[in-house]
């Protein structure tokens, strides 16, 4: 499963830590004093705070909470323990810490960063966790506003960019919660409102992209390869590791083989998916069944060019809808054609023919004459006719014209006509 690194998302608690320490770390002795316990206690925390090694330092504050568990700098001490794990680096130590700060300040703004920042680090996480996760990633998302906004952090340089950046990593907490549970509608909005925040996050691109390949909408396939392209092509900043690169590679390669039905032109897709976060209004991508058909329809144009008009009709039938067929039928015309005779309805006084165009082993065009003729016309003979489009099916394929049956005449010499694979 992709999960950003903590690179990424470290950037942003430089600043935070910043303000979150500021007792602890600018107030004046004289200040401090005041509000200790007792001298010991005052001694202890500066001891703390004077001590460069992030190990002994946790050390000394777990010292410090054991001997006086009611200190009034309670909140302070559990800031400096999370900026100490910050530094160690090491994601346990890291949450631990945060819960800790956020069981005694709920709305603790460091605290809540990176509860929010490590929801989406267990492949299957408890429900209890995810819960813990939500509801942090929601406060973040209420009190981002007004922390970026406060003197401390309002002009600090990259503040703006960090801010959007928290609001990402909120919808993104938010987003595996609702994934892990099933939620995929409420996951995919979470998805989109943090790559509107943060478009360089190319892990939210994998998890859309994770989510929509298993659609059976062709639609929402689609969609799934564009952003899983752009995980997979997405450089710098917000990139993904080179393995998990790889993963989500191999899966859109996968899902666009699938669809387009070969390899080519993933690259120039690639491509384009660095600039966007969205794929461009009449985005598409031939489809297998549309490059078979193109590449059949380069044989039969082969063996007989007379047909290009039939196969543009063809191409029309086929990727109309139920909706729009009925428009689509009447907007075509078809010229005067040539084709075998496989079956009528009757052997004599026939009115409708079954006509093979581009085979002569299954009919696809039927004939229905406006009065019927003295006999069938002999099974294989090639003839020619014309008619107004009334009707279509896909499965099978059978285009039905009306049409005059003074208008059908039979031709002399067999035509070469191309087979179906």
């Amino acid at each position: 499963m992709i999960r950003q690194p903590l690179r990424r998302n470290a950037g942003v608690l430089h600043s935070i830590l910043a303000v979150c320490l500021a007792v602890a770390g600018s107030t004046s002795n004289a200040a401090l004093a005041q509000q200790w316990a007792s001298r010991a206690e005052y001694d202890l925390a500066l001891e703390v705070r004077n001590q460069p090694s992030p190990e002994a330092r946790l050390a000394l504050i777990e010292k410090w909470k054991k001997q006086f568990p009611a200190s009034p700098l309670a909140v302070t001490r559990a800031e400096l323990a999370l900026s100490t794990a910050e530094a160690l680096g090491v994601p346990s130590k890291i949450t631990s810490a945060a819960n800790e700060l956020i069981a005694l300040d709920p709305n603790n703004f460091a605290g809540l960063y990176w509860i929010t920042v490590f929801t989406p680090s267990e492949a299957s996480p408890a429900s209890a966790a995810l819960d813990a996760g939500a509801a942090a990633a929601r406060r973040l998302l209420e009190t981002a506003g007004s922390f970026f906004a406060s003197p401390a952090m309002k002009g600090t340089p990259g503040s703006e960019a960090d801010h959007k950046r928290t609001i990402a990593l909120a919808h993104r907490a938010l987003a595996w919660a609702e994934w892990k549970r099933g939620n995929l509608d409420a996951a995919r909005t979470n998805i989109l409102a943090g790559l509107s925040a943060d478009p360089q996050r190319a892990d939210l691109s994998a998890w859309l992209g994770t989510i929509l390949v298993s659609s059976q909408d062709p639609a929402q396939r689609l969609a799934a390869i564009w952003h899983l392209a752009r995980a997979a092509f997405l450089d710098g900043d917000g990139a993904l590791p080179s393995a998990e690169r790889r993963e989500v590679r191999a899966l859109l390669e996968a899902a666009y083989s699938a669809y387009h039905g070969s390899g080519d032109g993933l690259d120039q897709i690639g491509g384009w998916t660095r600039s966007a976060v969205l794929p461009p209004d009449g985005f598409r991508i031939e489809t297998a069944a549309e490059a078979a058909e193109r590449a059949w329809e380069d044989k039969v144009l082969s063996a007989n060019p007379e047909l290009q008009p039939y196969l543009h009709v063809r191409r029309s039938l086929l990727a109309a809808t139920a909706e729009n067929l009925p428009q689509v039928l009447s907007s075509l015309t078809l010229p005067r054609m040539k084709g075998t005779v496989i079956a009528c309805d009757r052997e004599t006084r026939p009115d409708e023919i079954q006509i093979g165009v581009t085979r002569t082993d299954a009919p696809e065009v039927l004939l229905k004459l406006d009065s019927p003729m003295p006999k069938c016309p002999n099974l294989g003979i090639v003839i020619e006719f014309e008619g107004v489009l009334s009707a279509f099916t896909k499965e099978p394929y059978l285009v039905t014209l009306q049409g005059d049956r003074k208008a059908v005449t039979t031709v002399l010499q067999q035509l070469p006509l191309q087979q179906l694979p």
